[in-house]
């Protein structure tokens, strides 16, 4: 099993998808740092989505993505915002798949870090109700695109510092022979059984599923 990341999204903006408010300054969730995206929320109003992507993967070509989690630190005010979107995109930087957002618990009035899926949940293409392969997670308009929602009649603010994606995967078995030697690399195996490879002169390379 192999990881990547946690990665930070390399892009952040504003997705118009209709709804009341759209985020300011996006391109601050790109680090974790002191500064937020933000929006303004009326009474009620949800925000249109802040779309987290280009996260800079390069997963092998073959190799079977087993995770994908990402990472949010955010906050709002009074304890009045919750989630009203969060669903990964597709290499069109569409939104697809399964929508995971969590709409009953109100954010922290202070910074919070949070992770979806939680720990314990696999957050695999069950999960995320999207094919993961390495060419939709290399693609850099992958990403997730998460909006919120203003539980008060008030007007209250919700604030992202920053977005990160992480991960994990596996890759068939390779082995390689050379003169005198060889090597295994890739995802556990195991030895079967003894066995005697004479080959001709030069190199040769066997490859194959664990």
């Amino acid at each position: 099993m192999s990881t990547a990341g946690p990665n930070s999204c390399g892009t952040g903006s504003n997705y118009n998808d209709g709804e009341d408010d759209a985020w300011s300054s996006p391109t601050n969730i790109q680090s974790d740092d002191s500064s937020y995206a933000s929006v303004a929320l009326g009474g009620s109003a949800n925000s249109q989505a802040l779309y987290a992507k280009n996260f800079g993967f390069s997963i092998p070509t073959g190799a079977t993505i087993t995770s994908i989690k990402f990472t949010v630190k955010r906050k709002g005010t009074v304890i009045s915002i919750t989630e009203y979107h969060f669903i990964m995109c597709d290499a069109s930087g569409s939104p697809s798949g399964s929508d995971k957002a969590d709409t009953s618990t109100k954010w922290s009035s202070s910074d919070e870090t949070i992770e979806k899926p939680s720990s314990g949940t696999a957050g695999d293409s069950t999960y995320w109700g999207l094919t993961l392969t390495p060419e939709l997670v290399n693609d850099a308009d992958f990403g997730v695109m998460i909006s919120a929602h203003n539980v008060t009649v008030n007007s209250r603010t919700a604030y992202i510092q920053y977005v990160s994606c992480t991960v994990t995967y596996t890759v068939p078995a390779t082995l390689t022979a050379s003169s005198g030697s060889f090597e295994i690399t890739g995802t556990s195996c195991s030895l079967l059984k003894s066995s005697i490879i004479v080959p001709d002169a030069g190199e040769f390379s066997l490859s194959g599923d664990a």
